[in-house]
């Protein structure tokens, strides 16, 4: 089932609170978001009716809380699949980047159950037909400018959620795959730590509860959690 709105708060929000009317595979979408939000509170910027706005409902099949970051994997990865024209990558955790601008992002709410995820909500905004940005966003990208032409909105959001929900049902163990598209993997790149010290590394892998293992130049393996580090670009 679909739900569309064209003016909403938050889908994510309203699907939160409603959660009970929705079952697996359900999701909301909307022309425009007043309080659209990415992690930790920032926002997201979207012209109306020009992007992708939507977030969807799953109820994982007995995934334990401590590896919650295989849902992470399933949904970037579904979203490669839907834009398979394009050449992009995945920046740790949930962003998707083409170069160095960031294409899309996602927000991802589980609830906890005896231990495993009860559900997920996520939520996806996707650039698409936007090709003008006022906000402080330091490199946005939508597949218009990456194209040159526009595209249908609305097909783009069934794409995306179809190839997500295809990409659920042939199961959550795709962790190699992702490790295969993550943004500046195997390379030497400065990173910045929240106390604002900067260091270079080279991300090498992804540990099952979502921390980013990174290899200094001395050899030490060393793990970050979200937002404890922050790329150059």
């Amino acid at each position: 089932m679909r739900l569309h709105f064209n003016e909403i708060d938050s889908t994510s929000v309203f699907l939160k609170n409603n959660v009970g009317e929705f079952n697996h595979g359900d999701w909301v979408s909307a022309d425009y978001q007043s309080a659209g939000h990415g992690q930790v509170g920032n926002g997201w910027e979207s012209e109306s009716g020009r992007n992708v706005l939507l977030s969807l409902l799953m109820n994982p099949n007995k995934i334990p809380a401590c590896e919650g970051f295989r849902i992470t994997e399933v949904v970037t990865l579904g979203i490669l699949d839907a834009l398979s024209d394009f050449d992009l990558r995945i920046k740790w955790p949930n962003d998707i980047y083409a170069g160095d601008g960031k294409l899309c992002g996602i927000l991802i709410e589980t609830g906890i159950l005896g231990g495993h995820i009860d559900k997920a909500i996520v939520g996806i905004g996707l650039n698409v037909n936007q090709t003008c940005f006022e906000s402080d966003a330091p490199n946005p990208v939508s597949l218009a400018q990456l194209s040159g032409k526009e595209f249908n909105v609305n097909e783009m959001a069934e794409r995306v959620v179809t190839m997500v929900f295809e990409r659920y049902e042939r199961g959550v163990e795709c962790h190699e795959e992702y490790l295969s598209h993550l943004y500046r993997r195997g390379e030497w790149h400065e990173f910045q730590r929240s106390d604002g010290a900067r260091f270079e590394a080279m991300i090498v892998d992804v540990e099952r509860n979502g921390l980013l293992a990174m290899k200094l130049r001395s050899g030490e393996i060393v793990h970050f959690e979200f937002k404890s580090i922050k790329y150059i670009l």
